[in-house]
């Protein structure tokens, strides 16, 4: 990283800056490291207190997690083998003084699929169940407690961002076997949604006003997917909800438990999914 400080006139003001610059997400999605900072104003002083100097976290944290829904559970099987976010912002620079981002134009994808990533990283898909499990990663702390791994982004607009899993849906049969029904064609197959917002306004009438689609510095964003019916939904829609929690204050919670809809950006999964229904229910 580099610091470089300016100060100059703007009008009557003197305004000042001390920007960092080349910072870059680790293309690694499990590598992902918070970026902290602190500035403070030294003064004279007796005192052998030392200096206060409080940091503060620049990125903003995503984590996943996903379940189905409770009355799928006897008919159906649901297996992710990876996730992904994509079209995000991949670095950018940060004044320390007036505490804002500066964002490049490059968009990456940032991916981690469980059947081929390093051999230290491979990890068997998960098998959905009727609680919330943790998609990625996990991080032991010293005193031995595991804490959930948050993929960490850069504070931006995500309007043009997705999120994606890499899928399986089977149906149980009677004998304790398993009928492939997603995909037709391989083991897996990646199927995307869009981001819901992470806030949104309405108005007197209790209609849509606006949506707000930002990720903000200090904040961590939990999405926590649901899976239906794939015969009575075919794969148009994904229920969810979403936590947020503001690292700054510790206020947590503000929008939880609120529902919100992501629509699949996957018409072969739509297409794919009607098809093998039916070849099944005839068989």
């Amino acid at each position: 990283l580099d610091i470089s400080y300016k100060e100059g006139e703007e009008g009557e003001e003197t305004v000042k800056s001390a920007i960092i610059s080349g910072v870059t997400l680790n293309d690694d999605i499990l590598e992902q490291v918070d970026f902290v900072s602190a500035i403070t104003t030294a003064k004279e002083s007796e005192s052998t207190n030392g200096i206060d100097i409080r940091f503060e976290h620049n990125m903003a944290a995503i984590i996943f997690y996903a379940k189905q829904a409770q009355s799928t559970l006897n008919e159906y099987e649901y297996k992710i083998a990876g996730v992904k976010i994509s079209n995000v912002a991949s670095a950018g620079s940060y004044d320390l003084i007036n505490e804002k981002w500066d964002l490049g134009e490059e968009r990456k994808d940032y991916t981690y699929d469980f059947l081929n990533a390093p051999p230290e990283k491979v990890k068997d898909p998960l098998t959905m169940s009727d609680s919330y499990q943790l998609l990625f990663g996990t991080y032991t702390e010293r005193d031995g407690d595991t804490q959930d791994h948050y993929s960490f982004m850069l504070p931006q607009d995500f309007s043009d961002a997705s999120f994606s899993v890499n899928l399986q849906i089977n149906r149980k049969n009677p004998d304790g076997s398993t009928t492939r029904m997603f995909p037709s064609d391989g083991d897996y197959q990646w199927v995307s949604a869009k981001f819901p917002a992470s806030s949104s306004t309405r108005n007197e009438n209790g209609e849509l006003a606006s949506e707000e689609y930002t990720w903000e510095k200090g904040n961590s964003y939990a999405y926590y997917i649901s899976f239906t019916d794939p015969s009575k939904h075919l794969g148009e829609s994904v229920k969810m909800s979403m936590g947020f929690e503001d690292w700054r204050d510790g206020n947590s919670n503000d929008f939880a438990n609120k529902d919100m809809i992501g629509v699949w950006d996957a018409v072969t999964y739509k297409e794919v999914i009607v098809k093998s229904v039916v070849e099944t229910d005839e068989n």
